[in-house]
């Protein structure tokens, strides 16, 4: 499969799942080749929108006049899929709305912008992105979201927050494509443990893509479509496969996991800049059918994941720990029973030579001190009759469980404190750097 101009999600993710599928697949050759340009997503078989807002600080946009928040509007990614009934094709493409933002003029929005892509994905988490709304929380879960935002953000201030003096800086206009590669292959090293029930081991991040900057952004290289709800969608990547059921029922229920990245400009000669950043996961596939197309049909239901209900090896340690106490409770009142067998065996034997008035004495001993729960001569004992020694009670000292509902053991993984949330330069008082 060739690609199709520069391509940002789901070029490798289908390339992968036809590969692993057995399906085939082909490309075009050219972007005016997309079907959709300057038509309607109604023109569409069928489409998924995805709205997140960053809600970072930005400049004054031209093409948002009733915007003075200061802040981000939305932006919104999309995908359609697409019959060419001429070529006996479909086609898979990926777009963005930035709303009006400039995306070409980084220094006038106060910020730059990473995408990139995931893969490859396994079957059974592709089964699960049916139900995913694009939060990703269905296809992959919130655990494994959240750590890789927070990785994917620490990562793009290590490499944009703090540039060396110009003129010989680290970052210079065109550094915004080796930034966004090196956040791809950094997050491929350390790809967090809370994914790794939905990733390969051979998962990578791949197609990293800047979306902003004069000479880096590919937004406005490719063709556009409007809507009348928004303004334009512009053609970020596209792809044929050949038509057929197999084919068309997949690309109707996979998605991708695209991840999205706002952050610090990368060129030292910005004017101004945010001084966090801020990232983006989306779980993006086709999720409606337009009216006369036919609705993809489902996928198999995934299988059951080890995820986050599962114990962790502190959890264990106190449950092998709780049964070791419990066995050897249960083995010190087994050889209590058998004792106090042997002793009530000894005192019938005394008992049957004893005079008559010795015979009346109903308890263990003449001063009517009995073994533990005072048991009576004459009564069969068991375990379960000692009323002052449950089997299922342990003294407070010996065994808690507390370390289960406090989490101590279990495994996470976790990050520097500063890198979990935005950071600043130090001595700022504001959100851009003047």
């Amino acid at each position: 499969m060739h690609s199709v101009g520069l391509l940002l999600p789901f070029l490798a993710l289908v390339e992968l799942v036809f590969a692993q599928l057995g399906q085939s697949s082909d490309t075009a050759g050219a972007f005016t080749d997309i079907l959709l340009c300057n038509q309607t997503f109604s023109d569409a078989n069928g489409t998924g929108v995805f709205t997140v807002n960053p809600n970072v600080d930005q400049g004054t946009q031209t093409d948002q006049p009733d915007n003075n928040s200061g802040k981000t509007r939305p932006v919104d990614l999309a995908v359609t899929l697409v019959e060419d009934r001429n070529t006996s094709r479909l086609q898979l493409t990926t777009w963005l709305n930035p709303r009006g933002a400039n995306y070409s003029d980084d220094f006038g929005l106060g910020y730059d912008v990473c995408g990139m892509a995931f893969g490859p994905i396994p079957n059974n988490t592709q089964y699960r992105a049916q139900s995913d709304n694009g939060s990703c929380y269905s296809m992959l879960d919130e655990a494994c979201v959240d750590d890789i935002k927070t990785l994917a953000q620490q990562f793009a201030l290590e490499l944009t927050l703090n540039p060396t003096p110009y003129p010989n800086s680290n970052l210079t206009v065109d550094s915004i494509s080796t930034v966004c590669s090196d956040i791809a292959a950094n997050l491929t090293s350390n790809l967090p443990k809370s994914c790794k029930n939905y990733f390969e081991d051979d998962t990578t991040v791949t197609e990293a893509t800047p979306l902003t900057g004069y000479n880096s952004s590919i937004l406005y290289a490719n063709c556009y479509t409007n809507v009348s709800h928004n303004k334009a969608y512009y053609a970020i990547e596209t792809s044929f496969v050949d038509y057929n059921n197999a084919n068309y029922n997949l690309l109707g229920n996979i998605a991708a996991p695209i991840l999205a990245i706002w952050m610090p400009i990368a060129n030292a000669e910005r004017p101004s800049t945010i001084q966090y950043a801020t990232a983006e996961l989306i779980c993006a596939g086709i999720k409606h059918f337009n009216p006369g197309s036919k609705v993809a049909a489902s996928l198999p239901s995934p299988t059951p994941v080890g995820g986050g209900g599962g114990l962790s090896g502190g959890a264990i340690a106190g449950i092998v720990v709780g049964v070791v106490v419990g066995v050897a409770l249960i083995a010190a009142l087994a050889a209590w029973w058998l004792i106090s067998k042997r002793r009530k065996a000894r005192s019938s034997a005394a008992a049957s030579e004893a005079t008559p008035a010795e015979k009346g004495g109903s308890d263990y001993s003449s001063t009517g001190a009995g073994p533990p729960g005072d048991v009576k001569m004459n009564e069969q004992t068991s375990p379960t009759e000692a009323p002052d020694t449950a089997l299922s009670e342990l003294p407070p000292s010996t065994f808690t469980r507390s370390e289960l509902d406090t989490g101590k053991g279990v495994e996470r993984f976790e990050l520097p404190s500063e890198a979990s949330k935005p950071v600043e330069l130090p001595g700022s008082e504001a959100a851009v750097q003047k």
